[in-house]
């Protein structure tokens, strides 16, 4: 901070100083430093008082300088402009093709994702492509929203085929979308039904129909198992034939009292009536306590309606339980009587009766 003469009074004062403590002047921002005698002047003046009369040429050798300086200085300015346009210039090209770059790569995004959102059979893949791509083409948003909506349907119709839990409709799907996302899903469930329908009509038909179905199913093995078991239940045409055969030629014997027809329908150990452990001669007695005094005549005839079932006991060996009516007609000295019986018996695999029990019906 330099001392300068106060333009007023000629006291030290600092150019920075805002007034002239001696006079009150103003200072600061209102002095000028003349470039010939060095000695300050007031702004107001707009020359310096000190030395204007004697260096007239001098100051205007200055002011040629200053004008030559100004121009030079106006020249560099025009340059830098140049310069600043210049470069200004460039920066837009560069930003330009930057922008240009950045826009053809989004173009290639939104095309790549357009063309795997077409092929996509997920509802999350077009919705997203719909919020990524907001300014995308409108030809390309449009097939994305029909895309969604046809996907939807398809969903929809996938829904109530499951909720129906029927496979004919879930086939029917399959059918109608072949390309669907569900179909592991679909197969999967078609043959949990099927079998869920064998196992409960447990059946030999049903067993076969599922084996037939599910070649390659995943319950093939419990399925063969079943139809196995079920083949050793049913009772063949020929089987039928035999047991309603055997009790035919029972209740035969009993009607001719022929005790070795008799004896040779059952088994030598077998449940007769409440008696276990009865012999052959059991059963003869049986027959005899039937032909009571008063007896004339007795005829024994079965209803055709056999209820017949099987079990395995052994390796292809098979034990029978046998349900049927009885009918007998008995004529007495002073009567005559026709009584009907529920016989339940099993057969022995040697197709002999291992069991018998009867029971009176109410008549009618």
């Amino acid at each position: 901070m330099a001392l300068i003469k106060c333009p007023e009074c000629g006291q030290q004062v600092s150019e920075k100083a805002p007034v002239c403590p001696n006079c009150g002047v103003k200072i600061a921002d209102n002095i000028e430093i003349c470039p010939n005698c060095k000695e300050a002047y007031l702004k107001d003046d707009g020359e310096c008082p000190h030395c204007k009369g004697n260096n007239k040429q001098e100051t205007g050798t200055n002011q040629g300088k200053a004008n030559a300086k100004q121009k030079q200085n106006q020249k560099k300015k025009n340059n830098n402009m140049k310069y600043i346009m210049l470069s200004l210039f460039i920066a837009c090209v560069i930003c330009g093709a930057l922008y240009y770059m950045y826009s053809d790569a989004k173009n290639d995004k939104e095309y790549e994702e357009y063309r795997y959102a077409m092929q996509s059979k997920d509802t999350l893949v077009l919705q997203s492509y719909l919020e990524l791509f907001k300014d995308a083409p409108l030809a390309h948003r449009d097939s994305i929203q029909a895309r969604l909506m046809l996907v939807k349907s398809a969903d929809r119709d996938w829904t109530n085929a499951v909720i129906s839990n029927s496979p004919s409709l879930i086939e029917a799907y399959i059918k109608a979308n072949p390309d669907s996302p569900h179909l592991q899903e679909a197969m999967h469930l078609i043959d949990s039904l099927d079998w869920e329908i064998a196992k409960k009509k447990n059946t030999e038909e049903a067993y076969r129909s599922y084996l037939e179905k599910h070649y390659d199913g995943e319950h093939y093995e419990e399925a063969n198992d079943g139809m196995k078991a079920a083949l050793a239940k049913n009772v063949t045409p020929e089987e039928r034939a035999e047991i309603s055969e055997l009790f035919r030629f029972f209740f035969s014997s009993i009607n001719m009292r022929d005790e070795a027809g008799l004896t040779s329908t059952v088994a030598d150990d077998m449940k007769l009536l409440n008696k276990a452990n009865a012999t052959k001669a059991d059963v003869v007695d049986f027959m005899h306590k039937l032909y009571k005094d008063d007896v004339t005549s007795m005829l024994w005839r079965i209803d055709n309606e056999f209820t017949i079932d099987k079990r395995e006991v052994g390796d292809n060996a098979y034990e029978y339980s046998a349900s049927f009516i009885a009918i007998q007609d008995v004529k007495r000295m002073d009567s005559h009587s026709v009584n009907r019986y529920r016989i339940s018996a099993k057969v022995n695999p040697n197709r002999q009766i291992s069991e018998f029990t009867m029971a009176r019906l109410a008549e009618e």
